[in-house]
């Protein structure tokens, strides 16, 4: 939606139109900016998850014989309750793991996750260290493209 709408204001100057012409060269030439727009696309289109959820597991300390209720629902995930009311904490747990999945261009081409950005590892190949450089790139892309406006 950022390309989209900076594309439109991008039409009001030729030095707008350069800057913006280079931006559009970037989503097509880094990896990770290539990633997200194909992955938006197979998102909307495409037949196959763009994110691989695994659950996380939870252990709790039980008593034989005790009753015990099973509360679940989106925000709190998994709990249990005693016979009290009281919420039973975890002996051990572990968290969900979201990463992110191999997507389909429109071409058919597959494209993996992107382990690089202008030519150094990304240390966090998790979505959200993915998604934290792609939206630093974007947030980027707007000041200077609020500087073009000021210029």
């Amino acid at each position: 939606k950022i390309f989209t709408v900076l594309e439109k204001g991008s039409k009001t100057s030729a030095q707008s139109r350069q800057w913006f012409g280079k931006k559009k060269r970037d989503r097509r030439e880094l990896g990770i900016l290539q990633y997200f727009y194909q992955a938006r696309n197979d998102d909307t289109h495409g037949l196959e998850p763009v994110i691989h959820i695994t659950r996380g597991t939870a252990i709790f300390p039980v008593k034989e014989g005790e009753e015990y209720t099973v509360l679940e629902g989106r925000q709190i995930g998994l709990s249990l309750i005693d016979k009290d009311g009281n919420r039973v904490i975890p002996d051990r747990h572990t968290h969900c793991n979201i990463t992110p999945s191999t997507v389909t261009t429109r071409d058919g081409t597959k494209l993996h996750p992107p382990i690089s950005y202008k030519g150094e590892p990304i240390k966090d190949i998790s979505i959200f260290g993915l998604t934290r450089i792609a939206l630093d790139y974007s947030e980027e892309m707007i000041k200077e493209a609020v500087g073009l406006q000021d210029s």
